[in-house]
């Protein structure tokens, strides 16, 4: 899983952590009025491909 820091203003990504107690640590070294924010991504799915089925002629 990837954290991400957000600015929610204006919708950008800061950084980006691979643990969340890096993202927590920098999230904490903010400023008590940025509005930023801590996000989790999820991992992307894995698309299966459907098998075709065998034309039996």
């Amino acid at each position: 899983m990837s954290f991400k820091l957000v600015d929610t203003i204006r919708g950008v990504v800061l950084q980006e952590f691979d643990s969340r107690e890096l993202a927590e640590k920098a999230l904490s070294h903010q400023s008590g009025d940025a509005p930023v924010e801590l996000q989790e991504d999820a991992p992307a799915k894995k698309r299966v491909k459907k098998a075709k089925p065998a034309d039996g002629e």
